[in-house]
């Protein structure tokens, strides 16, 4: 326990704030109280370095004795006084004098002699507040660290200099016992340097980042300028395509995250690439091949069946059964739709509706299609072909034919690798790209007369991707190395036989 000393009358003075010991304060002599204290001490004839003080808040039984070395007035000829807080003590009576001036009956307290616990955690004490110092690239915490070399002390100023609030302040002077209030302060000090440590983990991110962009900005400048110089100049070929990426990115809908990737960073390949390198060229065509894609467009397709049931009539005498059976297959896939119903159950809401069906959307945007299939089967010139013109007609929709007799080679479905010369994406991704929109009417024709090419593959096998509603959501074309969505195409196939 703290040891008592000796017991002092001295003038005392009330503040609004709480001050520690170790601390040197200009005190204002605006206060009648605080004035009458300070001319008390300074009017007993003692030697400057026996001016002393009892500064007191009325929160607290403890109060700090300072010595008041000096009174002036600062140049806006306001009077004040310098003290200096030397140490604790404990206020016992407070009297008032003729003067004016009030006493207190003070019995000031020393610090114990530190104990082997209390010197360990005052080294790692002094060890948190190096760091603190070192990140907060302070100047007065290595003073305070070099000049207080006892525990107490050291707690003290460590407080004074962290500017706590007057509650922390209130726990630091009254923690009389030495290890308690190292205890506090080394907890302060532990959690301040976490927090430095995140604030200064954010700031070096955020100046990696803002550093990062500008380098790279300055690399491309420097990069345009050798190239202008070398009469290779991109870089108008380079911003069109950031900026015909920035236009489909903001559409809507906007583009898919990979798809955007994969056209983000061929972009920089471009601009990385000599134009004398072969690769030049590949990244040229991949990239006019993408942007000419009609991403994000789609016919809006109304059908009304009686309608339906016109065209087909105006574009075709007889065939009423196959007529017939096209506006069931329009009804079915309207009322699929708009009922969100699964394929396999749209043949009994066909059955339930016997009224007549009245004009309704075939699909929502952003939704999946059914990717329902119509095969239309007979012999060459009954109209095969004109009847999937009809349809599209019908339905609003651009009308594409691929002609698929005598095809032999996997990749005129799924389109050749981008190392081939020559290569270009298959026949599907094409006639995306003829049709203007995402959601044609495709005509697969004489699907029969397809066959295995040996060591160039089985292109049935390739379209069967194509054709299956589980998987046309996500093609892939080898050239384009890209998700699209075939699952909202209506796709017709012709037969001769089956």
């Amino acid at each position: 326990m703290p040891e008592a000393v000796v017991t002092l009358r001295l003038p005392v003075a009330t503040l609004p704030e709480i001050v520690l010991p170790g601390t040197v304060i200009t005190l204002g002599l605006t206060d009648p109280a605080v004035r009458r204290a300070i001319e008390a001490s300074t009017s007993t004839g003692a030697s400057r370095s026996d001016r002393r003080v009892v500064l007191r808040n009325d929160r607290s039984e403890l109060a700090v004795i300072a010595h008041v070395p000096d009174v002036g007035a600062l140049p806006s000829g306001e009077a004040v006084a310098i003290v200096r807080v030397d140490s604790r003590v404990h206020v016992g009576a407070i009297h008032e004098s003729d003067r004016g001036a009030s006493y207190a009956d003070v019995t000031a307290i020393e610090d114990t002699r530190p104990t082997p616990r209390v010197e360990a955690m005052t080294r790692e004490l002094r060890t948190v507040l190096g760091e603190i110092a070192e990140i907060r690239r302070s100047r007065r915490l290595p003073e305070l660290l070099a000049t207080a070399p006892a525990p107490g002390a050291l707690a003290d100023g460590v407080a004074a200099w962290a500017d706590f609030d007057a509650d922390a302040k209130l726990g630091v002077l009254e923690a009389v016992d030495v290890e308690t209030r190292v205890g506090l302060i080394d907890e302060w000090a532990r959690t301040h340097l976490a927090e430095l440590r995140v604030q200064q983990t954010i700031r070096d991110d955020v100046t990696e980042d803002v550093d990062r962009q500008h380098r790279e900005y300055l690399l491309r400048q420097q990069l345009a300028a050798i190239r202008k110089e070398l009469g290779e100049g991109d870089g108008d070929l380079v911003d069109d395509y950031r900026t015909k990426l920035g236009a489909l990115q903001e559409g809507e809908p906007a583009l898919s995250e990979s798809v955007y990737s994969a056209i983000a960073k061929e972009i920089d390949r471009l601009e990385r690439t000599s134009a004398q390198g072969p690769e030049h060229g590949w990244i040229v065509n991949w990239l006019d091949r993408m942007f000419e894609l009609p991403w994000g467009e789609r016919s809006d397709d109304t059908v009304d069946l009686d309608a339906a049931q016109r065209v087909l009539d105006e574009d075709h005498a007889g065939l009423s059964d196959v007529k017939d059976r096209i506006v069931e297959y329009l009804a079915v896939r309207a009322l699929a739709s708009q009922r969100t119903v699964s394929p396999a159950d749209a043949d009994s809401v066909l059955d339930e509706s016997a009224a007549e069906t009245p004009a309704m959307p075939l699909s929502g945007r952003g939704r999946r299609g059914h990717g329902a299939i119509m095969t239309l089967v007979g012999p060459p010139g009954v109209g095969k072909t004109s009847l999937g013109e009809s349809v599209a007609r019908a339905m609003g929709r651009s009308f594409i034919r691929i002609a698929l007799g005598g095809v032999r080679d996997e990749a005129e479905i799924r389109g050749h690798r981008r190392t081939y010369v020559g290569s270009r994406p298959g026949r599907i991704a094409r006639a995306l790209t003829e049709a203007g929109t995402m959601n044609p009417v495709i005509l697969l024709d004489e699907v029969d007369k397809m066959g295995a090419g040996g060591w160039s593959g089985d292109p049935s096998a390739a379209l069967l991707e194509v054709l299956d509603p589980a998987q046309n959501h996500t093609f892939r074309d080898h050239y384009l190395e890209v998700d699209l969505d075939l699952s909202d195409v209506v796709f017709i196939a012709t037969a001769n036989v089956l």
